[in-house]
């Protein structure tokens, strides 16, 4: 971490059964290069509750395994939108 100056790190193995997760997939538009996607995989993975994330820029798609007790869709979403992504849909998938 301290060579990447803290943007990049790794969680430790999630506690939670994976079956107790929630798996929350949210459209961003404007994932046209991996710096974006990193960005957009840097905002879920940093929020709290968000136990896994991933972003594809080939399919415009981030998805978060999420604890439901602690975190929820809205809240990603606006992690998302704080860091500058464009959210194509607000319906849960």
């Amino acid at each position: 971490r301290n060579v990447s100056e803290h943007t990049f790190g790794l969680k430790p193995p999630c506690p939670i059964p994976r079956e107790q997760l929630e798996r929350i997939e949210i459209r961003i538009g404007g994932l046209d290069c991996q710096a974006c996607c990193f960005g957009a995989y840097d905002a879920l993975a940093r929020t709290e509750g968000v136990e896994q994330a991933t972003a594809s820029f080939r399919a415009g798609l981030a998805v978060a395994w999420i604890d439901p007790t602690r975190t929820n869709r809205m809240v990603l979403v606006k992690a998302l939108e704080q860091r500058g992504a464009t959210v194509l849909e607000d319906d849960a998938r």
